[in-house]
């Protein structure tokens, strides 16, 4: 301006931390807490969107802690004008607390029914620790 030489102009924009959302990219993370029977026998759970009032997601029976699920679009414009990132919803089972007697004894009960096929990434976690000293 004024005589001065050419130079670049830079802009630095900085996203605010939302408590519920966390941006990466074009995509926004959402962690969704749910229950372990919510995991193990499935559930449909309303989350909330950016841009819409809500959106529905299917969880699956047998649902792991850490599972993403993908809402195609929910995301953040992108700046270059070529679609829409996504909304992804990061699974978080909780393990309950303070439970009454009569829930501790079913999940004893539970306990005792259970194989090694309805875990199977311990089930894989053994059979490695079994082929380690096998050697």
């Amino acid at each position: 301006m004024r005589g001065a030489p050419p130079g670049d102009l830079y802009v630095f924009i900085t996203v605010e931390p939302n408590d519920l959302f966390e941006r990466q990219g074009n995509d926004i993370l959402l962690d969704l807490p749910i229950s372990f029977s919510e995991a193990a026998l499935g559930s449909k759970k309303e989350v909330p969107s950016l841009f819409h009032q809500s959106c529905r997601i299917v969880i699956p029976e047998g649902t792991q802690n850490g599972k993403i699920f993908r809402v195609k679009g929910e995301g953040f414009p992108n700046v270059h004008g070529h679609g829409k990132g996504d909304l992804m919803v990061r699974i978080f089972v909780e393990t309950p607390t303070g439970l009454s007697e009569a829930q501790k004894k079913l999940l004893k009960e539970f306990s005792e029914l259970e194989v090694p096929n309805n875990q199977p990434k311990r089930k894989g976690f053994l059979d490695k620790i079994k082929s380690f000293f096998s050697e």
